[in-house]
């Protein structure tokens, strides 16, 4: 990652599978496995390892993401490409960093019963 914000500027093929999508990385309410659940309707086995939604890197689009080749698929109001991994395409980094989802992808343990109640005490009292 650290190498995408040095560089600002990506200009290759999409190897390994990627999506790309208009959701933005902090959406309120999105879960790690509904993203990884939408990414993986656009393109198979793109989203299969723990870590694969961690971060992100947004761009500016430019003209050679309009190309035929690549996959458009709409979800909700929010629109998915999957670049083709043998059609190249370049795009102007402007962001780089770790994704936030409202799960961070991990199952929160229950609150103890005192816990519940100091923190509806401390609601009340502010």
């Amino acid at each position: 990652m650290r190498r995408y914000a040095c560089e600002r500027f990506y200009e290759g093929f999409s190897g390994k599978g990627v999506v790309i999508s208009t959701v933005p990385p902090y959406a309120q309410g999105l879960t790690k496995e509904t993203m990884r659940w939408w990414q993986n309707e656009v393109c198979q086995i793109t989203n299969n390892e723990k870590n694969d939604l961690d971060a992100y890197i947004a761009f500016l689009p430019n003209t050679s993401l309009q190309n035929t080749s690549f996959s458009h698929v709409k979800i909700g109001g929010d629109t998915f490409l999957a670049p083709s991994r043998a059609d190249p395409f370049c795009v102007e980094i402007v962001a780089v960093g770790k994704a936030l989802f409202q799960d961070n992808g991990l199952k929160k343990a229950p609150k103890a019963g005192w816990t519940m109640a100091l923190t509806s005490l401390l609601k009340r009292l502010v």
